[in-house]
């Protein structure tokens, strides 16, 4: 299988879709197991709420580097 750096050397557009399609599955496969229990008493949903607070993190911090290179 190829790495994600393989994708982004072919094309940005390919690499792109691939980041995409692999977090779109993670966020099914979490979603339908919500109620499932890791490492004791955290709950699949709390994960969830977790990469959600993560990506806009991420998403505001490359606002900013955006903002200083405009």
């Amino acid at each position: 299988m190829k790495s994600l750096i393989q994708f982004f050397e072919e094309s940005v557009e390919k690499f792109i879709s691939v980041k995409l399609a692999l977090t779109g599955l993670a966020l099914i496969f979490l979603t339908i197991h919500h109620n499932a229990q890791y490492l004791l008493k955290l709950r699949v949903r709390h994960i969830l709420y977790i990469v959600l607070v993560s990506y806009m993190i991420l998403i505001g911090y490359e606002i900013l580097l955006l903002s200083w290179v405009i």
